[in-house]
């Protein structure tokens, strides 16, 4: 005889990893001299976000955290259009919902000890792969001493999904209003190593502090680290749409009888931004968790099964 298999499988859309962060001097990583852009930082402290529970993660980019930065910031001393270095990564809406974003939260360090007048957050659509049109720019205040920008946007930015998950770009950045140099003012953006969430990070040399090409190029095409994900997270309000795409394609199909009592894996297809994956096995109506962590589509069938049995 053979045994009817059913399975259960759950996508959870956001997991939070603890991450820490410090100050440190301005200098590339000991030994890399692969691009200037860089910056070592010094983890001392976990820092402690400032969200008032009145708003929902909606987008969660804290990975493990590189002791590496990338420059972000805008120079208020030099020509509107060229005093800004910009880094910028991407995030997915889910189909058919609409985000209204009102916090952010993300991780850095200066390099020189400046507080920045206010925080600089940038929306942009996806343009093949790359940022592109800007959406919305807003402010985020700062906090003396703390050099990790939380808060509040200055106006709540609000993004729509299309009829499959729609994909944006977001740029965080400290601002100086008189700076004109790196050594007047710096902040860097904690970037991590971990598998990449979706695409690489971009960066953007308006100032021509690194003589780099003009315009939005990734990170390892200017000889950095391949960086996966800058550390950032999106707080706000979700109407319509689901949280992650369906699960699909399961291997054994839904509702298959003569599976085989030593079936081998169980198979399927994630939904769009899923970012952890929680399995669920056994007898109909006593199914225990058999997985959960990042993402999987494939995981061994405990056999033999019994035979008759859903």
């Amino acid at each position: 005889m053979q045994k009817s298999f059913q399975t259960l499988l759950l996508c959870i859309s956001f997991v939070l990893v603890v991450f820490t962060s410090g100050f440190a001097q301005d200098s590339k990583v000991d030994g890399d001299t692969r691009s200037p852009f860089a910056a070592t930082g010094v983890k001392t402290e976990i820092p402690v976000f400032n969200i008032d529970g009145t708003s929902a993660l909606l987008w969660d980019n804290f990975l493990t955290q590189s002791t590496t930065a990338i420059v972000a910031g805008e120079w208020g001393g030099l020509p509107t259009g060229a005093n800004q270095v910009l880094d910028a990564d991407d995030f997915l809406v889910p189909s058919a919902a609409t985000w209204t974003i009102d916090q952010i939260a993300a991780t850095g360090f200066y390099s020189v000890l400046v507080d920045a007048a206010s925080w600089g957050v940038a929306f942009y659509s996806d343009s093949a792969g790359a940022p592109g049109a800007l959406i919305q720019a807003e402010t985020v205040p700062v906090v003396a001493g703390d050099p990790n920008p939380t808060g509040f946007l200055s106006n709540p930015v609000v993004l729509t999904g299309g009829a499959t998950a729609t994909k944006y770009w977001v740029s965080i950045y400290a601002i100086s209003a008189s700076a004109t140099t790196l050594t007047e003012f710096r902040w860097n953006w904690y970037a991590s190593e971990d598998p990449e969430i979706l695409s690489e990070p971009y960066i953007r040399d308006d100032a021509g502090f690194f003589g780099g090409t003009p315009g939005w190029v990734t990170y390892t095409s200017l000889g950095l680290p391949a960086f996966n994900a800058l550390m950032f997270q999106l707080f706000g309000t979700q109407t319509g749409g689901c949280p992650v795409g369906a699960a699909s394609n399961p291997g054994p199909a839904d509702g298959s009888t003569d599976v085989s009592i030593n079936p081998g894996n169980a198979t399927w297809t994630n939904g769009a931004g899923t970012s952890q994956v929680e399995v669920f096995f056994g007898p109909a109506g006593n199914a225990v968790s058999v997985y959960s962590g990042v993402p999987i589509e494939t995981i061994a069938i405990p056999g033999p099964l019994d035979y008759a049995t859903t």
